[in-house]
């Protein structure tokens, strides 16, 4: 490839790692920064000229306090080979400002096409939600301080009953004043608290544990801890309880354990759990538990991103090269012709094949960034006709349904809740696969109808009558840049299908097929009728 077309390409990838919403870094092969998009610049407080400024950062481990050597960071572990990915959590600090970030990294090594390899490093920023967590333990200990100071003045007047009583009265207006201050800061605590006593006895929760639990207050004050536990659990968990009271101190719950909790409906929610002892009144024990559902999905959300990223990079370094390959070869051969005779038929042939690879490379690049706009925020809701949306399909497809001589039918659909333009190329290319994919000499002739599920729930069914789909590639389909045909015989990108999964899943339903090779195939989009009823996949 050329120069100019590896620039081109460059520049390609740039805006589309540009456009996503987590921080990215790529880094070559000696270790030093090439990109970094606006997210992660933003994240990190650089310009996107200051990439050098990264490197007068200081880095530590989760805790905020241990350095972390150069040699141990995740991206230079990748680069020597020691591993091929790491998920890692840091604290970055600029000295120059005292600006403090933790991020949670997701680091994976990718091969150039020149055989170099880079790291692409994706981030997130959880500082808030670290924040969150340490304010909980860090009252408690403020707490404790404060009362180990009012007994040491107690015990200096010990032998003073007229001091003692009065030093007892201000002690327990202090404690009253202060279990006021505590509960006004419990109750405003983003993390669900719940204090137990030596018993096990609930003495207190936060409105945080009421929403989380599902419990009114009331339902819980005298209730042993155990109701908030799963089943399977709770004879085991009177024995820990136990053992944490022989040596109370400050910890974590079940280190490096899946920890579950119950919820009223009998439902259960993956936490993590703070024990921290309390005496007030009494010797007692606060836990601060978090609901790590968010955390759970904002995983699994960043490794589909990396995902996504890694195929976005793939493309970007194979698929594009070979359009541009086309056009760069045959620009060659047109000079060369052009130099000499100048044969027209010739000139005519290297032209076209040149104008075939450009406009293959501009349609890759036009799904590409569909693909990466799909879905992506939340869906604004607005009353959808889906009767409308098929007749813009319609519309937009009526020279490919006259080329063709093809049919469209369409039944009544219901109107529902949604984005009318990504609902609109939804189907837009549901039902252009249902013309393309026909036997040639048959007519294509394409149904769509609609069924409600449930209470809640629409099916739209696209159905045709086609090649079919084998039942072995029938999951595959969905899948960014898989094709089951060769260009020549059905020209596509391989994106379409996959834009439509993440379309519908955004609106809270999903694609799937059903079909037999050589007797069409039927495509059911499931959609919620209101977002509010909506769940996420």
């Amino acid at each position: 490839m050329s120069a100019g077309h590896r620039s081109d390409a460059w520049d390609l990838t740039r805006d589309v790692l540009d456009a996503l919403s987590p921080g990215v870094a790529l880094i070559d092969a000696s270790g030093a920064l090439v990109h970094v998009n606006p997210a992660g610049r933003q994240m990190l407080g650089i310009g996107p000229e200051d990439l050098e400024r990264v490197e007068a950062r200081e880095f530590f481990r989760a805790d905020g306090v241990t350095p972390f050597p150069a040699s141990e960071r995740p991206s230079r572990r990748v680069l020597r080979g020691e591993v091929d990915a790491i998920d890692e959590e840091l604290v970055v600090h600029d000295p120059a400002t005292g600006a403090r970030v933790t991020l949670a990294v997701c680091v994976r090594r990718i091969s150039r096409a020149t055989g170099e390899s880079w790291v692409v490093a994706t981030f997130t920023d959880i500082s808030r939600q670290r924040e969150a967590e340490r304010r909980p333990v860090e009252l408690n200990e403020q707490l404790a301080r404060a009362l180990t100071e009012e007994h040491a003045q107690l015990d200096q007047v010990r032998d003073e009953s007229r001091l003692a009583r009065a030093r007892e009265a201000r002690r327990a207006a202090a404690l009253e004043e202060l279990r006021r201050g505590l509960e006004a800061v419990l109750e405003a605590a983003p993390v669900a608290l719940v204090r137990a006593s030596r018993g096990g006895v609930i003495s207190y929760v936060n409105r945080a544990a009421e929403r989380l639990f599902g419990y009114p207050r009331a339902d819980l004050l005298g209730q042993p801890i155990e109701v908030l536990l799963p089943d399977a659990l709770r004879d085991g968990h009177r024995s820990l309880r136990e053992g944490f009271w022989r040596s109370p101190s400050a910890r974590a719950m079940g280190a490096r354990q899946e920890l579950s909790a119950r919820r009223r409906d009998g439902s259960e929610v993956p936490v993590e759990v703070g024990l921290s002892p309390l005496e007030l009144d009494g010797l007692s024990v606060v836990a601060a538990v978090t609901d790590l559902t968010l955390r759970r999905e904002a995983q699994a959300e960043l490794r589909r991103t990396n995902e996504e990223l890694r195929q976005f990079v793939y493309v970007a370094t194979h698929d594009l090269q070979e359009p541009l390959r086309m056009v760069s070869s045959f620009g060659r051969l047109l000079a060369e012709e052009l130099a000499g005779d100048g044969d027209p038929a010739l000139v005519a042939r290297f032209s076209a094949r040149m104008v075939g690879g450009a406009t293959r490379a501009q349609n890759l690049l036009e799904d590409l960034l569909a693909y990466s706009r799909a879905g992506r925020g939340a869906i604004e809701p607005q009353r959808v006709d889906l009767d409308e949306v098929l007749a813009a399909v319609r519309e937009d497809l009526a020279e490919q349904i006259e080329r063709q001589r093809a049919s469209l039918e369409v039944s009544a659909l219901p109107t529902l809740e949604g984005n009318p333009t990504q609902l609109r190329r939804l189907f837009q290319n549901l039902v252009s696969n249902g013309l393309k994919y026909t036997a040639a000499g048959q007519p294509a002739h394409v149904e769509v109808s609609a069924a409600r599920v449930n209470g809640a729930l629409w099916c739209i069914s696209v159905r045709d009558h086609g090649i079919g789909i084998a039942t072995a590639h029938q999951a595959q389909i969905f899948e960014v840049f898989k094709r089951l045909h060769a260009q020549n015989e059905y020209p596509g990108t391989g994106i379409g299908l996959a834009i439509c999964r993440k379309i519908a899943e955004a609106h809270g339903g999903g694609v799937t097929v059903e079909s037999v090779l050589g007797e069409g195939a039927t495509f059911r989009v499931t959609l919620p009728e209101s977002q509010a009823s909506a769940s996420t996949p």
